[in-house]
This record gives structure tokens, sequence and C-alpha cells, in this order.
């Protein structure tokens, strides 16, 4: 085995010492993060990036879902709140806040529910044990976009379906966040709204079938 050279030793201690302190300084003033999946899938799309780039006056985007959750709702809080800064850091102009319509007096919460409930926005009621007792809460999963004196509201919880369990419909819903934001910002961003036109006598169905698409779509 060959001795090391002491003065070659003096010399890189100092260069290491160095090196690592520079690490740790840009470690503690950059934030960084690295997508390593496969498909991509916590990366922002192109297309998604145009969109949020293009606003060129204030986003305000008030999410209604502040407060505490069972761990399947706090994960699609904390999965708003992260797409939200990335998309902040696309475009400063967005402006975000989280919001708990069942905080305050029971006046003011009376208030600012039926608020919601006349902008179509229906609370779900949520049933969960907080470990000592079990907790029934009005959530209201809506995000609300103001851009220009135009106003998008987005569902945030996907529809659960026959066979769903709650985290089936909770991985949906956040895979799906990306796409429902980029959608709104577009909504919003449109100078000339779109006329959609169903037709009815000739075999289509009727109104009472197709209510609620045309609740979704009137949004």
């Amino acid at each position: 085995m060959k001795n090391l050279n002491s003065g070659s030793l003096k010399i890189q201690v100092p260069i290491l010492l160095a090196i690592l302190f520079l690490v740790n300084l840009i470690a503690e003033n950059a934030s960084m993060s690295f997508d390593l999946t496969e498909d991509h899938r916590f990366t922002l799309s192109k297309h998604t990036e145009e969109i949020v780039a293009s606003a060129d006056d204030n986003v305000t985007i008030v999410v209604l879902l502040e407060g505490n959750f069972p761990a399947g709702f706090k994960r699609l809080q904390t999965s708003v709140r992260e797409l939200l800064e990335k998309l902040r850091e696309i475009n400063p102009n967005i402006i975000y806040d989280f919001e708990d319509p069942s905080s305050g007096t029971q006046s003011e919460k009376e208030k600012r529910q039926k608020q919601l409930i006349d902008e179509n926005i229906i609370p779900i009621s949520l049933n969960y044990s907080d470990g000592t007792e079990l907790v029934q809460k009005a959530v209201f999963p809506f995000a609300i976009i103001t851009y220009n004196q135009k106003k998008y509201i987005i569902n945030l919880l996907e529809e659960q379906k026959p066979g769903d369990d709650e985290e089936i419909v909770l991985n949906k819903s956040v895979a799906l966040l990306e796409y429902k934001f980029a959608n709104a910002f577009k909504q919003i961003q449109q100078q000339r709204p779109k006329n959609i036109i169903f037709t009815q006598g000739n075999g289509e169905w009727d109104e009472a079938q197709t209510f609620r698409l045309e609740s979704e779509i009137r949004r």
C-alpha cells in the first residue's frame, strides 16, 4: 500500500471543505426538485406552462380546503398547494389563498356557506375520526379563480362512482389537478364565450338526462 503524500493531503482537505461549504450554501438558498418518475407525473407539461404564463393580469385563486382533514383529503390539500406554488413560479401574477368556510362565528359560517351554495358550490359531508371522536364536517372541495372580472369554479374532487372507494376517488382527483387548473386558465382568458347547443326531438336525451352535463358546462 502506498503512503499518501502529506503535502498533497494538506491541499486536498481545504478544497474538499470549500466544496462542501458551497454545496451546503446552495442547498440552503435554492429550492430544487427533480422528477425521477418514468412518466414525469410531477412535472408540468409545456402546454400548461404556456397557458399559465399567458395571463398578463392578476389571477386570484381561493381554495376552500383550509383546516384539518383526514389523511386522504390532507393529501389533496397538499397537492393543490404544491401545484399552485409551481404555477406561481411560472407566473408571479398568481395570488392564492386557502380558506375554511367552516371557520368564524355561526352567523359568519352560515352566510359564507349560503353564498357558496348560491354559486352552485355544493359541500360534501365528510365523516372521520380525529383519534378521540367521530367528526362530521361539511367540506367544499372547490377552487374559485378570478381573472379580469371573470370567475371560474373548479371542482377538485372527482365524483365517486359505484365500486370506487375514497382512496381511488382521491387518487383520481390528485392526478387531474394539473388538467383542471390548466383548463380553468384557458377558459378565463378566452375573449369570446363558446355556444353549445343541445338538440331535441330526434331521439336525443331530454333535459332531465342532460341536466348534470349542462350544469358542468355552464360553469
